[in-house]
């Protein structure tokens, strides 16, 4: 089995959350819209469970209504001033 193989086997274990089939038609060769790319890249981090996104300040976050819906205020999150 191959690397690529044992990843899939193993993602096909987690449990079915939004992105995963989206992060599984990526690890198969597929080609993913915009959204899909999003949805699979926060599946591949966090197993598609908001709640759980540790990352502060994940370029990704203005992007992905599964966190937003989670947050009362529904705003982007702020980022750290560039300098």
């Amino acid at each position: 089995m191959t690397t690529q193989e044992q990843k899939i086997d193993s993602v096909d274990k987690w449990p079915k959350r939004a992105g995963k089939a989206d992060y599984l038609k990526f690890l198969n060769g597929g080609r993913l819209t915009q959204r899909q790319a999003i949805k699979a890249m926060c599946f591949s981090c966090c197993c598609g469970d908001p709640s759980a996104c540790s990352v502060k300040f994940c370029p990704l976050l203005p992007f992905n209504k599964l966190i937003h819906k989670n947050d009362a205020s529904g705003s982007a999150p702020t980022t750290p001033d560039s300098d």
